[in-house]
């Protein structure tokens, strides 16, 4: 949807390449921004053209964002006197109804007979009309960009209509926010914008790249062509006003969902944990079936009964590997086989093949009634390469209890997994190689040594004042061994193979 439209329109904007905030539009409406209790919405951009209700307006969410049910057969009438020679830019976030067959979103008037109106299924432009096909039920991004010469304008009819057209006066559905100019954007304002509405309504972008306010690509779209679809992330820009702690593609459907810290909640307002500015995770996935599981390969170094449906994780900031996440995945047709599992598997190498030697295995910690698995305490991109591959494995529940996966819970702890200490082992049997990741609550130092089974150390390092350790060390003799965990409290030892 966002994707036919910017190209259709995109010969109006000029390039002009620059780092900067969010240029402020002539109207900005965002969902979060209406006071319920006088019953107006409040323009953001300064303008004070506030748009004022006659009845109380319902609220929803789209991908944890506020939104508002909307339901109008006359839309709100703004104040706008287009001139002689102009450019407008409109962005709205929304989520149509299906239930209506029709309906229009906004419309621009210059005269008695001009105007331009952009509905669900066309555009009307001064000059002709596009038509396309809606996206049904997934929320979406539409966004036009129209400018025009020497046109006769009429003030007694001029106007701004939103939530509403000229043609077609109604309008059903869920509207997150608005954005609309009448000046020229340039190229890097385009690719900015779209950027903050991508990330923070979990709309995917199929033509351009999501780029943060310092020009940093955070996700290409023609690099990651393969994993193309529901792409979602959270991360925190503060010139582009981006904070999203929580996040699921699809306008948060998806069935991978992806929080920062221990939990998910309603809305990502009410999601506490501070990610630092400039971190940012981003994620797509490949289209693939979830169930798909026909994979089994006579190649005994690859990992058995992956699904087909893969992720690619992005990671951008110097302190993203750090973030502590809750991953969820909905599988209720697996959730009711009580003789299977999932298990959460990632690559750091971010490559197609899943090698047992080189990657991540970690087990659902809970699973809930509606049929959702849940991964608390994961790390991404712990190799610094800036990307992994992650995917789902059916697993048997007698299997998947790994030594090599420990949580220690304080038996205090007020909410679920907040004051869990996480520790991963991978590969373990492993040909030597060990790769270590602790994650804790809080800062806290850690001593790690490694020892045989007559108490001879073999390695040994103290780590000091951080939140979360990675590391890896090579033992070059067959047999078994013990990774003693230490903090000033708490020890655990976990067992290791050399094969």
């Amino acid at each position: 949807m966002f994707s036919e439209n910017f190209s259709l329109f995109l010969p109006f904007i000029t390039f002009n390449y620059s780092i900067a905030q969010i240029p402020t539009p002539y109207l900005w409406l965002r969902a979060d921004s209406v006071n319920h209790q006088q019953n107006y919405w409040i323009d953001l951009s300064g303008q004070n053209h506030h748009v004022y209700f006659n009845h109380q307006i319902d609220t929803g969410t789209i991908n944890y964002q506020p939104s508002l049910k909307v339901e109008t057969t006359t839309p709100y009438v703004l104040p706008y006197r287009p001139k002689e020679k102009d450019v407008i830019s409109m962005f709205v976030v929304y989520k149509m109804d299906t239930t209506q067959q029709n309906y229009s979103i906004w419309s621009v008037r210059l005269d008695s007979s001009k105007y331009i109106e952009m509905n669900v299924h066309f555009v009307r432009t001064l000059y002709k009309i596009h038509t396309y096909e809606e996206s049904g039920s997934s929320p979406v991004i539409n966004f036009l960009c129209h400018d025009w010469v020497n046109q006769r304008i009429d003030t007694t009819y001029a106007h701004l209509n939103i939530c509403g057209g000229d043609s077609i006066k109604s309008f059903r559905g869920l509207i997150a926010e608005i954005l609309f100019y009448n000046k020229t954007l340039t190229s890097d304002d385009l690719i900015k914008i779209s950027t903050y509405l991508a990330i923070k309504y979990g709309i995917t972008l199929q033509e351009l790249n999501y780029k943060d306010s310092k020009d940093t690509i955070l996700w290409d779209v023609a690099k990651n062509k393969i994993f193309s679809h529901e792409i979602a992330g959270i991360g925190r820009d503060t010139l582009l006003q981006i904070n999203q702690k929580q996040s699921a593609g699809n306008g948060g459907k998806s069935i991978l969902k992806i929080a920062a810290g221990n939990r998910l909640y309603k809305l990502n307002k009410e999601n506490l944990y501070e990610i630092n500015d400039g971190d940012f995770l981003i994620w797509g996935e490949n289209g693939g079936s979830l169930l798909d599981f026909s994979n089994d390969t006579s190649e005994i170094s690859l990992i058995k009964n992956l699904s087909q449906k893969r992720w690619l994780m992005e990671r951008r900031g110097s302190t993203a590997h750090t973030i502590p996440t809750t991953v969820m995945i909905f599988a209720p047709e697996i959730a009711r086989d009580t003789a299977v599992t999932l298990n959460l598997v990632i690559n750091p190498s971010a490559k197609s093949e899943f090698q047992s030697d080189s990657c991540l295995i970690i087990p659902a910690d809970s699973v809930d009634s509606l049929g959702n698995f849940y991964f608390h305490n994961i790390y991404w991109d712990t190799d610094f390469s800036g990307s992994d591959v992650f995917t789902f494995q059916l697993d048997t529940i007698q299997r998947a209890t790994s030594q090599s996966d420990i949580t220690w819970k304080n038996d205090r702890a007020t909410d679920e997994n907040v004051n869990e200490i996480t520790i991963h082992v991978y590969p373990n049997p492993s040909r030597g190689l060990f790769n270590v990741q602790i994650g804790l609550p809080k800062n806290e130092d850690v001593t790690l040594f490694v020892q045989d089974e007559t108490g001879k150390t073999f390695y040994q390092k103290n780590l000091y004042k951080s939140n979360y350790y990675f590391e890896s060390f090579r033992l070059n003799s067959k047999g078994v061994y013990v990774l003693n965990i230490e903090t000033k409290k708490k020890r655990k030892s976990v067992k290791l193979e050399v094969l």
